[in-house]
């Protein structure tokens, strides 16, 4: 039996207990986004989670990169993608991923329909039906409106504030009466209170 060199294998082991924390922390990441979307069977959320790590292990392979963002990156594109094919709509990934999880909750697919999630069709027609009824609600109603700019209105005070302003930017010796006038109430003040 071989017995390996501590000093030889340290090095590719650190390498390895560097990476092991990079992917502990995707699994955890994952595993937090779908347990936001309530995935709640644990067998089926680790399922789930082994899937998007093995893409995104597959993604680092071909290009390299930090193993948590690249399993957020194949979580997004996967999620996006399920949507794409249970909503049969296209869209930019963004826009269908936002209104997709909506529609899921909207459709109650996490009390309801929780193992069709992220699973190859066949899928049943009530659930399908249900999340293409809600992913129409879950977007805005838009109603067309014009916008015209208007004055805007301020209270007495604050128009007669501004209106004395800038009357006493106009003349510089009334404002620095009224500046003086204060500082010698002030000091005035200060005296009468110290004596």
């Amino acid at each position: 039996m071989d017995v390996p060199d501590p000093a030889v294998t340290a090095p590719a082991d650190a390498a390895w207990e560097a990476g092991l924390d990079g992917w502990d922390e995707a699994y955890a990441r994952v595993e937090a986004y779908f347990s936001a979307l309530r995935i709640r069977n644990k067998l089926l959320l680790s399922r789930l989670v082994y899937r998007v790590l093995k893409r995104a292990a597959d993604m680092q392979k071909q290009s390299g990169g930090e193993p948590q963002v690249l399993a957020m990156q194949s979580t997004a594109k996967l999620v996006a993608e399920w949507f794409e094919r249970v909503l049969d709509v296209k869209l930019p990934k963004e826009r269908i991923a936002g209104r997709g999880r909506l529609a899921l909750f909207l459709a109650d697919m996490p009390g309801r329909w929780e193992r069709y999630f992220l699973a190859d069709p066949p899928w049943p027609e009530e659930f399908v039906e249900r999340m293409r009824r809600s992913y129409l609600n879950a977007g805005p109603k838009f109603q067309k409106r014009t916008m015209t700019p208007r004055p805007i209105e301020l209270s007495a005070i604050v128009t007669g504030a501004s209106q004395t302003w800038e009357s006493l930017n106009r003349t510089p010796i009334i404002r620095a009466m009224i500046s003086w006038t204060l500082v010698a109430s002030i000091v005035t003040g200060l005296v009468f209170f110290l004596w």
